[in-house]
């Protein structure tokens, strides 16, 4: 568990990072060959849930592993005190990133757009993978298994981790183009760490990527 790390520091951190890297890694592999494969034997529209559904069946089951044996990413307690503020930084967020593009005549996200412009069973399987396997996924990923890389004995690396995995959990998000909805990224990112924080688990930031993801179909079909 993470308390060894702080008793042992060097060997503690360097089995954090090293499962890190290769939950990254295997999670990077299995969403790959399982996109591939459903281009390959299913209809188009039906990728985007097979790969999230392999990563999602993997980083669950790698999660109870490194929950177990590495260090703890439970699901914390979601109060009204600790959940309130973070989600509306959510709403705020959304908010500003519509505004800024109704101001400035922004395209919308071409991605987006075609995404929700399927036929009913692509589009259902589209809101399976955004609402609920996306979310869980990319939590225990993001907030859970890389952010505990950040956590020592001073507050100030996890922050630091904050920062660094938000740039790259937007660079993830390659498909938008617009550099406003990057930035979003990164914030939507920092405020599901923040809640990750806040709430001591990762229950609160997988409900708050759900309600973003439904923020973000709203904003984009107004």
């Amino acid at each position: 568990m993470l308390v060894s790390r702080l008793k042992n520091p060097l060997a503690g951190t360097a089995c954090v990072v090293a499962a890190a890297a290769l939950i990254w890694w295997l999670w990077w592999v299995i969403m790959g060959h399982a996109s591939s494969w459903a281009m390959l034997h299913l209809p188009y529209g039906y990728h985007l849930v097979v790969e999230h559904l392999a990563g999602c069946i993997f980083l669950l089951c790698a999660g109870v592993a490194y929950h177990r044996w590495i260090a703890p990413i439970g699901l914390g307690c979601v109060r009204q005190r600790s959940s309130v503020l973070p989600a509306v930084a959510v709403l705020a967020v959304y908010t500003i990133e519509f505004g800024y593009g109704k101001l400035t005549g922004q395209s919308p996200e071409t991605w987006v757009i075609n995404l929700l412009h399927q036929p009913l069973w692509q589009l259902i399987t589209v809101f399976i993978t955004i609402l609920v396997l996306a979310p869980i996924g990319e939590e225990i990923l993001f907030r859970g298994v890389l952010l505990n890389v950040f956590r020592t004995t001073h507050a100030w690396t996890l922050w630091v981790g904050v920062v660094i995995i938000s740039l790259v959990f937007a660079s993830v998000h390659s498909q938008y183009q617009n550099l406003s909805t990057l930035a979003e990224m990164v914030a939507l990112s920092g405020i599901f760490a923040w809640a990750r924080i806040r709430s001591g688990g990762l229950l609160l930031p997988i409900l708050l990527h759900s309600f973003a993801s439904v923020l973000g179909t709203v904003f984009s079909l107004i």
